[in-house]
């Protein structure tokens, strides 16, 4: 009796505790107790989940309590942050059941899932509920997740607060929401904006902070550079109130410059593919025993030659290295054609106990210096107790360009903004860069990159280099102002709250700013017209809001709700303008491999994407073999079977042998081997018999059978 009373008690006691520690009352500061309560109060924390600990952190002002309940047993675990204005900020339940890697349709919709998280929101975080903008779904890519992730921005009287949002992750089976991340910030007040400058009067300030700069880019392995105008630098903030620029762009800029000196070292540390080359590249590390085979049938240089080269290079101190290794790589240029780079990694003693590394590609077949990039030793002024001559470095680095790129170096200019640098940061050391100009226009993909330090000793060097670039004209281009026109005209100037708080500042600086209002802000020189990144014209696309009232052949088809599926979820794409499916039409043997892939790999391609890369990427994943690729056969039913059963990792089980039935009446007829792969499709309700239970192996599989198969899957 003593017992029942106690427990009675208690959760009375608990019940009363937590009815005094309503959020309301921790509008201030709830206090570990408090945001406990608000956990408990708010969440469903099971009683197995027993285990606790905590810790807290705190900036500007606002205390985060960081609670974690587990089960001792099972290592499951319910992570909650809760802050000390009330609010829960993160949620993230890890239970053995929760986290699927599943590939499947999800069983409810974006909008389901969204109205879910939603809901769950309002009930968590009420106060927030106003200030969530509509959110993005990540449709697509939920086809190979156990969830939705939907993205909230926030805004404040309409105007977005740049870095608060909130992720929640619902369960694309149940829609339950599994967890929560929100970045929200509590400034004293938010400024009113009825006094801001137009958007037109930001445009022009935009512009002249940050000027449209006229270059030409190329896009992935497109060997066209195109003529583009795009803002000097794209992080630029006038204030909206006071029409001034809130932060130079000079910092962006120096962000920028630290990172692309950080990429440049690892590159040349051998921790990046790319060893100077052009284009993009795939490489392998060769054997000795290949090596020598290599050396012998490709002519390559031998590490003594390459030795050799390297001693006789000026500016470096080449005589003071010992080689440590040399190893050979290959690699494509955009041309696709096989380049062949040997790198020296090398280290040399100096003083009493230092040691300094350099790492060198060339060419392995002329023997060109491709790149260089030395570290450990001494480079600034401040170190080796000598000042910077800036005229001597550059005289230095002009020699060296010349000397190791004395076909690239007339088509360069030197970029002069390292002489504003210097300047303005003492003990800067440059980085002297050339960069490719055609037609008078810079291309700033392609330069020459030298570092001097004050000794006079060359401690890196890069040539980035294309030779197959076709160059578009600059006949009827337009001028930057008609260019800033037609930039605004497509993307008005964006005005929102951002944050300008330093790390090491004490409370929040939040300044209702205009800026450019994308990150990419790319105009095509010649028609004005918005870029991607791909250098295509610029179309809007929002996920989930594919129309298919354009296709005219899949209504009332067998097909059709697989089609529409597979469409909505990306798997297969139209090209521009087109409005049929072709449901009936026969498949060839690269036009089902890319749907396999685009399916079961999430390798996405374009309507017109190339045969070869397809059956590359097909042949490294085992989809296909060798012998059995024909792009210009029809594709058959039992094509269908094997690609699909190999793209799940089952070829090999599908290929032991004597162990399958399929079931099917003509399995007489199935190729010899194949039938693992039929039963294994019938058993995963991939494929399924005619009306007389024959599978049809030589059949060919049209569009819409293959379109059914593959949702046939992803539906189970």
């Amino acid at each position: 009796m003593k017992k029942v009373f106690k427990s009675v008690l208690c959760t009375l006691v608990a019940a009363a505790m937590l009815a005094a520690v309503s959020p309301c009352a921790f509008a201030e500061d709830t206090g570990l107790d408090g945001a406990i309560a608000i956990a408990k109060t708010k969440l469903d924390i099971p009683e197995k989940y027993s285990d606790f600990s905590s810790r807290s952190s705190e900036q500007f002002g606002v205390t985060d309590y960081n609670l974690t309940w587990s089960v001792p047993e099972s290592g499951e675990s319910i992570d909650v942050t809760v802050n000390s204005k009330g609010d829960i900020t993160y949620m993230r339940k890890d239970t053995n059941s929760l986290y699927r890697d599943d590939m499947s349709l999800p069983k409810i919709t974006a909008k389901e899932a969204t109205d879910a998280a939603l809901s769950w929101l309002e009930g968590v975080n009420p106060s927030w509920a106003s200030q969530l903008a509509s959110p993005t779904d990540n449709g697509e890519s939920v086809l190979y997740s156990s969830k939705y992730r939907i993205e909230f921005q926030r805004e404040v009287g309409g105007i977005p607060v740049d870095g608060d949002s909130v992720s929640a992750y619902v369960d694309k089976v149940d829609g339950s929401v599994v967890s929560m991340g929100a970045s929200w910030s509590y400034p004293s007040e938010f400024a009113d904006i009825s006094g801001a400058i137009s958007a037109e009067t930001a445009q022009l300030k935009l512009i002249e902070n940050s000027p449209l700069e006229l270059s030409y880019k190329t896009a992935g392995e497109n060997s066209n550079a195109v003529l583009v105008y795009a803002p000097q630098w794209s992080y630029t903030y006038i204030n909206a109130l006071s029409g001034e620029v809130v932060n130079p762009a000079e910092e962006y800029r120096n962000s920028m410059a630290s990172v692309a000196d950080a990429v440049a070292e690892t590159a040349a540390a051998g921790e990046i593919d790319d060893l100077g080359g052009s284009g993009s590249a795939q490489k392998y590390s060769y054997t000795e025993e290949e090596l020598a085979q290599i050396a012998q049938n490709e002519k390559l240089l031998t590490s003594e030659q390459a030795m050799e080269i390297f001693r006789g290079i000026k500016h470096i101190e080449a005589e003071t290295y010992n080689l440590s290794s040399c190893r050979y790589y290959t690699s494509k240029n955009r041309s696709g054609a096989t380049k062949y780079t040997v790198s020296l990694s090398l280290s040399r003693k100096y003083g009493e106990d230092k040691i300094s590394y350099m790492n060198v590609a060339l060419d392995a077949e002329s023997g060109e210096l491709k790149s260089l990039y030395s570290y450990g030793g001494s480079y600034s002024s401040e170190d080796d107790g000598e000042s910077y001559d800036v005229n001597a470095a550059k005289s230095v680095a002009v020699d060296f360009a010349e000397e190791y790129a004395p076909n690239e170096y007339p088509k360069t200019k030197l970029d002069e903004s390292v002489f504003e640098e210097i300047e303005k940061y003492e003990g800067y050391i440059p980085s002297f860069s050339f960069e490719r100009y055609e037609n008078d226009v810079v291309f700033p993909e392609n330069e020459i990159s030298v570092d001097v330090n004050s000794k006079g000793i060359v401690t890196r060097f890069s040539k980035q280099w294309d030779d197959d670039v076709t160059f578009e004209s600059t006949e009827g281009m337009l001028s930057a102002d008609a260019a800033a026109e037609k930039l605004f005209e497509q993307i008005p100037a964006r005005l929102s709250y951002v944050d300008f708080s330093s790390y090491n500042s004490v409370s929040l600086n939040i300044i209702p700013v205009y800026s450019f209002g994308d990150s990419l802000c790319r105009i095509s020189a010649t028609t004005g017209k918005r870029l991607s990144y791909d250098n295509t014209e610029y179309t809007e696309k929002s996920a989930g809001e594919i129309s298919f009232e354009n296709l005219t052949d899949i209504s009332g088809h067998y097909a059709e709700n697989a089609v529409k599926a597979l469409l909505y979820f990306g798997v297969i794409s139209l090209g521009e303008g087109e409005t049929e499916f072709r449901p009936d039409e026969a498949m060839s043997q690269v036009e089902l491999l890319k749907l396999v892939e685009s399916a079961f790999m999430g390798w996405r391609y374009s309507p017109l994407s190339e045969a070869d890369g397809i059956y590359s990427l097909a042949k490294s994943y085992s989809i296909i073999k060798d012998d059995e690729v024909n792009s210009d056969a029809p594709a058959t039913r039992i094509d269908a079977a094997k690609f699909i059963v190999r793209a799940l990792d089952f070829g090999e089980v599908a290929e032991l042998d004597g162990i399958f039935d399929s079931g099917f009446a003509d399995r007489a007829d199935i190729p010899s081997g194949c039938e693992g792969y039929v039963a294994i499709a019938k058993g995963l309700k991939i494929v399924n018999g005619d009306e007389n239970n024959n599978f049809n192996s030589n059949a060919p599989v049209t569009r819409g059978d293959a379109a059914v198969m593959i949702y046939n899957y992803l539906s189970r």
